[in-house]
């Protein structure tokens, strides 16, 4: 992000935490782990790579920031300071989230990978800024709507439901353009969290 470049840049002062809405991604490769056990570390890193690529991508083609990287894991966010671009990140990163699956899937089948992939997407307030400690810089985004997202990504819906490589929020879901939501099941799962929480999402019907 510009901010953190002029930090890194100028040695300024860490940027005080802001609050925003945010759309927030989180994926996974499922069975990757499994795949991985017993192969060539430098094998496995490839695949990695082959497999994340395509989410960078698609993620930074439509303005998202790419956070942090965790194992096979990825999150990423898109600042929505006002209207206008909150409906452009919501669509955005729901398109992205769309198109990443597909490659991700079609990259796993290339290299012979029995991997799938999960993609939660959510929208809320966060708090956003340099949350690094010392002189290292951390410009990322904390709050509950980034653990609800995770929530999302980790949902296992039923054997007998099809598709949900990518699960939105109703928050998200219901500012998607029309075109958009032609790709989701037009009925919402409803699940909960350990504390019981209630959760809607609309699965990708793919």
């Amino acid at each position: 992000m510009q901010a953190t470049s002029a930090i890194l840049l100028n040695g300024a002062e860490a940027i005080p935490p802001v609050k925003r809405m945010a759309v927030i991604w989180f994926s996974d490769l499922s069975g990757f782990s499994a795949h991985s056990e017993g192969r060539d570390a430098v094998e496995v890193g490839a695949t990695l790579r082959r497999l994340t690529d395509p989410q960078v991508e698609e993620i930074q083609r439509s303005n998202g920031q790419v956070d942090k990287h965790m194992g096979d894991a990825v999150m990423a966010f898109w600042l929505c300071p006002d209207a206008p671009r909150l409906s452009k990140g919501v669509a955005g990163a729901t398109r992205a989230a769309l198109e990443a699956a597909r490659r991700v899937q079609a990259a796993a089948a290339e290299a012979s990978a029995p991997v799938g992939i999960r993609i939660g997407l959510h929208l809320g307030e966060v708090s956003v800024g340099d949350f690094g400690g010392g002189d290292r810089i951390a410009f990322t985004i904390v709050g509950q709507p980034v653990n609800e997202a995770a929530r999302y990504e980790q949902f296992k819906p039923d054997t007998q439901q099809s598709g949900g490589r990518v699960r939105v929020s109703d928050a998200v879901f219901e500012l998607l353009p029309n075109d958009v939501r032609a790709s989701f099941l037009p009925s919402p799962v409803e699940f909960f969290d350990k504390h019981r929480k209630r959760f809607v999402a609309f699965l990708s019907s793919n």
